[in-house]
């Protein structure tokens, strides 16, 4: 498929386009980047939100109907876009691919002609759609993926028909499972929100129950949830790699932000940017974190800018920004997903005009 280039092809065009070994030992570099049918207005433009270890990015763009459809850059820099089967062609509807691994295959969700959300998978055999049962049939309802790991398999979730939430994992060979974590509510906005798997098909995530609390969880193989909080009104946790250290983010009782780390044996550590702001809504939230547990995400200032980070495992923060970044309410630079083994991180910036442009931060 043309959609998917990668192997042994495209590792070598990333060792062409960013100069072999040698060029990550110099400062990092910012490229932007847009789809070539994306939209140039507010709420139009590219997201990237998922990066592999031969430098391949994935994510959606809008058009200027507010469409959302697929793309996959190269390593070379190259853009192919693409439309899940069923995707509908209204605003706010079409296709949000989320996650790419090192095999090149894809998972993310459509949104049909109704409204309704249904997970799929890119692999070289095409794109199969998948929907859990129990999952609801009117708009915003159904099911998506969050994750798909370097095995195949992929973590998500779906919404019923009484919009509460439930997590569900597909195995490489397409057998879906559901799961809850004990406790999570069954009402609107309520339940359980799996964000991350690991290779070995760990799911990490977090669950909101009945009184609206948020807690942390992570989920084995064999079913089996451990449930944790950082201190806090809040506990949201993101990615897990493959040591099964987990990256996420806690509220506190002012309602700042504060990005943590948990390792296997449930140590947690608490960070924040210097600069994040204190204010409600803003600070430190970690999204990502890979195998060297390098941590990525994005600190909020004062002016409710974002602005990128990584934090290395020995607590190093470097901060960035993508030069075409915007500094007012929810504008600026948006890293995504967690970095590939060389350090490269994607996501996306908002301009001053609340138009989106893709970058690749390489390390």
């Amino acid at each position: 498929m043309a959609l998917l280039r990668r192997g042994r092809v495209a590792v070598l065009c990333l060792f062409a386009v960013l100069g072999g070994p040698a060029a990550w030992a110099r400062k990092p570099v910012i490229v932007e980047f847009q789809a070539p049918g994306a939209g140039t207005n507010p709420a139009q433009g590219t997201r990237g939100l998922g990066i592999n270890d031969a430098g391949i990015i994935t994510g959606y763009y809008t058009d200027r109907s507010i469409v959302s459809h697929g793309f996959v850059r190269d390593s070379d820099g190259s853009i192919d876009e693409f439309d899940a089967p069923g995707a509908g062609t209204n605003t706010n509807e079409g296709t949000f691919p989320v996650s790419i691994n090192n095999a090149g295959d894809l998972a993310g969700y459509f949104v049909d002609k109704s409204g309704v959300y249904h997970g799929f998978i890119v692999t070289d055999a095409g794109i199969s759609s998948f929907d859990a049962p129990g999952a609801g049939t009117n708009g915003p309802q159904g099911s998506f993926a969050t994750k798909i790991s370097s095995q195949g398999a992929v973590a998500g979730g779906y919404v019923d028909a009484a919009n509460a939430n439930h997590g569900l994992v597909v195995s490489p060979d397409g057998d879906l499972t559901t799961f809850d974590v004990d406790g999570a509510g069954s009402g609107k906005g309520q339940g359980t929100f799996p964000i991350g798997i690991n290779k070995k098909g760990f799911v990490s995530g977090y669950y909101v129950d009945a009184s609206g609390a948020f807690r942390g969880f992570v989920r084995s193989p064999k079913g089996k949830i451990k449930i944790f909080a950082v201190t806090g009104q809040a506990t949201i946790a993101r990615d897990i790699n493959d040591a099964g250290t987990i990256a996420g983010f806690s509220v506190d009782a002012s309602l700042t932000n504060h990005g943590f780390i948990r390792t296997k044996d449930g140590t947690i550590t608490s960070f924040d940017v210097p600069g994040a702001s204190t204010g409600n809504s803003t600070g430190t939230y970690a999204f990502g974190i890979n195998n060297k547990g390098l941590v990525t995400g994005e600190w909020v200032d004062a002016n409710r800018a974002a602005h990128g980070f990584q934090r290395a495992a020995s607590g190093k923060i470097k901060k960035f920004d993508a030069a075409g970044g915007g500094t007012g309410d929810d504008q600026g630079t948006h890293p995504r997903g967690s970095a590939n083994k060389k350090g490269a991180i994607t996501g996306y910036l908002e301009d001053d005009n609340n138009v989106s442009s893709g970058f690749l931060r390489s390390k």
